[in-house]
């Protein structure tokens, strides 16, 4: 079968950003190349990935700290942290005791 999709023109335009990203990638070990193309908001088309910033801020850790959004969030992951943390050590403290008392082969009591 000889199907033609259509492709919608910004589709395409990103897709030939991502081909062009797939040529430059680095994949030393192996022949399947990856290229990424991020369409952002402002409809800017970013294809350069890097692991340092370009222009580093702290204004994201500020907004995160003083926006009162983000509390719920804080909150939610601290009461996750502490009912997991009773529950683990509920379950091991009992089963260390108990292991600490069992007699095995090796014992040096």
């Amino acid at each position: 079968m000889n199907d033609q999709y259509e492709i919608d023109p910004a589709l395409a335009s990103l897709l030939e950003f991502a081909q062009q990203a797939a040529l430059n990638s680095y994949s030393p070990y192996s022949r399947f190349r990856v290229g990424a193309a991020l369409k952002l908001t402002n409809g800017e088309i970013v294809t350069s990935m890097t692991l340092w910033p370009h222009q580093p801020t702290i204004a994201n850790y500020m907004r995160i700290f003083t926006d009162e959004s983000w509390y719920s969030g804080y909150i939610n992951s601290l009461e996750y942290v502490l009912i997991n943390t009773v529950i683990s050590i509920s379950v091991a403290l009992p089963a260390a005791y108990a292991f600490s008392r069992y007699r095995f082969l090796g014992d040096k009591h």
